[in-house]
């Protein structure tokens, strides 16, 4: 099974050792990377569709993980997520559980991160924030949050700080032509410092790492507003307005990255 270059990205940013929800799941092909890898003990992978869990099930039959991979037709976090985690970690989901993934790759369990990582993908950052302020789970139930929204990224940074969380990994993916940006916050119940405008949009660790990806993608994010600009009527003006002022931000950032 090949993986796409952001769903490979994806998988190399899930945290070592945590269990993972995947809301959204499709065919579960990160699930099933990242269990048949060793690098989650354990996934729950839900989806709303039940074509796209049909498909999921098939697949992962066909790799062998059934006892592994918890799959559930939920709208978001499925209920009763804590018990299907504290399940598994008292060895009743699988044989031996928890116990028997330490036994079996002691070479993850050597870079394990006691927790749980939501993730969600392909969607947009309001659904996302609004997934995770639905689930029915404990304030910090989820260790991790990882995201790649499709849009909205710039309230998706915000929310998540709003939410607890720090924005501790950033990586940005560029894929037929489009980039992705791909969000990892870690929870830490903290009253946490807003992020600027200029934070939220460009993403605090993207505007720190730099790189040619992030210099090609303020490029293509300046080409895109400048299209939108073009094309909105003049009566659309709080619209106009703020494609002007995110226009500004991306431009002066493509200087100080050239800098």
């Amino acid at each position: 099974m090949k993986l796409s270059r952001r769903l490979s990205a994806l998988c190399s940013m899930v945290p070592a050792g945590t269990i993972l929800f995947d809301v959204g799941c499709d065919h579960a092909y990160v699930p099933i990377a990242l269990v048949g890898e060793g690098r989650c003990p354990f996934c729950v992978a839900s989806d709303l569709r039940s074509g796209a869990l049909s498909s999921a099930r098939e697949h992962v039959l066909a790799a062998g993980l059934a006892d592994r991979i918890r799959l559930l037709l939920a709208d978001g976090v499925p209920a009763g997520a804590p018990s299907l985690v504290d399940s598994f970690r008292s060895g009743g989901m699988m044989s031996g559980g928890a116990k028997e993934f330490r036994e079996s790759a002691p070479e993850c369990a050597s870079a394990h991160k006691p927790g749980v990582t939501l993730l969600t993908a392909g969607m947009g950052g309001l659904l996302m924030l609004e997934i995770l302020s639905k689930a029915e789970v404990p304030e910090g139930f989820f260790t991790y949050y990882l995201a790649s929204p499709q849009r909205d990224a710039d309230l998706f940074r915000a929310g998540l700080v709003f939410a607890g969380y720090r924005i501790s990994d950033e990586m940005l993916v560029e894929e037929k032509g489009k980039y992705y940006p791909l969000i990892l916050g870690e929870y830490t119940g903290e009253p946490a410092e807003a992020l600027t405008q200029e934070e939220a949009l460009l993403g605090p660790v993207l505007m720190k790492r730099g790189g040619s990806t992030y210099r090609r993608y303020l490029s293509w994010k300046i080409r895109a507003c400048e299209a939108i600009l073009q094309s909105l009527p003049e009566n659309e003006g709080l619209h106009r307005e703020e494609i002007e002022t995110k226009l500004r931000y991306f431009k002066c950032a493509a200087v100080a990255a050239d800098a």
